[in-house]
């Protein structure tokens, strides 16, 4: 009979001292959980208090993802919008034959509401390479000026690390 695994699992293993390994056997007993369970609370905690080392994998994914949906094969426009930063695309009419063009925005704000970067043009979404190129900016830029504390930002980084553990 084979074993069942919840979520994508991998076992691995760790050293602690002596006293860690005994005071994690009693506040799992205390509180009625497996040592297990708490080890994974305890490095989901940590992986999100230091979540800004995974804020261009999480930029990247959630825009990829969306925008690749959204935009390159459905040609809907698109607007991402937390209180640091913004990314519009709409798509332009009067499309030539067998092009997707799409006017683009994206621009970073400071806690004040001030504008402090934006860049602007016009894109085909179906230049591969050119269309790379544009993710990679937005991508580096978002990076570069996202606040990972905004409200949006901090619920999304929230469910990233709790839908993982």
């Amino acid at each position: 009979m084979p074993v069942i695994t919840p979520k994508d699992t991998i076992q691995k293993t760790y050293r602690l001292e002596t006293r860690q390994a005994d005071d994690l056997e009693k506040l799992a007993k205390a509180v009625g959980r497996t040592q297990n369970e708490l080890i994974v609370m305890a490095v989901t905690e940590l992986l999100y208090e230091n979540r800004q080392y995974f804020v261009k994998d999480v930029i990247e994914r959630k825009l990829k993802e969306e925008l690749h949906q959204i935009v390159c094969i459905r040609e809907n426009d698109y607007c991402y919008k937390t209180s640091s930063w913004s990314l519009e695309m709409i798509k332009l009419d009067g499309d030539k034959e067998g092009e997707s063009w799409f006017k683009f925005c994206y621009q970073a704000k400071n806690k004040k509401d001030k504008i402090i970067f934006m860049e602007q043009g016009e894109i085909d979404v179906k230049r591969e390479k050119e269309w790379a190129v544009f993710l990679k900016d937005v991508i580096a830029n978002m990076q570069l000026y996202a606040d990972i504390d905004d409200e949006e930002t901090a619920m999304f980084f929230h469910e990233y690390f709790a839908s993982r553990s």
